[in-house]
């Protein structure tokens, strides 16, 4: 009889524990999700920059232009566009624990959508002169 006692309690522990280290490894993942994502973010200069260079053969001007250009768009991003994003992340933050209407998710796509769009025809406006200087060669 205390042996079943002591294993149940035992048992409880183990769950408690479970439970505990459960819990630290979700928000250790959540923390460094955040970490990642700001390091990736402060790295997009020359991680751009080595992305775009698979797909074309820059001369030394247009690599100089390209990585104007990166810059250019970063700091508009980061000027324009990510307090647009802390906006979005506060009103899903303060609908936490509340009912969610699918009106609430349609408006917050359109508005993730909305910002993708903007950068996407940022950077086609910008990379058009450095693109057309492209001879066919210089495309992989």
């Amino acid at each position: 009889m205390l042996h079943s006692t002591d294993s149940k309690r035992g048992s409880g522990a183990g769950q408690s524990s479970w439970v505990r280290l459960t819990l630290a490894g979700t928000l250790l993942a959540v923390l460094l999700s955040g970490c990642v994502v700001r390091v990736v973010y402060n790295q997009l200069d020359w991680l751009t920059l080595w992305y775009v260079d698979d797909y074309f053969e820059f001369n030394a001007t247009q690599k100089t232009q390209a990585r104007e250009l990166i810059a250019h768009t970063l700091a508009w991003h980061r000027s324009t566009q990510l307090p647009r994003y802390v906006t979005i992340s506060r009103t899903v933050h303060d609908r936490v624990g509340t009912p969610v209407s699918a009106a609430f998710i349609a408006g917050l796509y359109a508005d993730t959508v909305g910002l993708w769009d903007e950068l996407l025809r940022k950077v086609a406006t910008d990379a058009g002169g450095l693109l057309r200087s492209l001879s066919d060669s210089q495309v992989e």
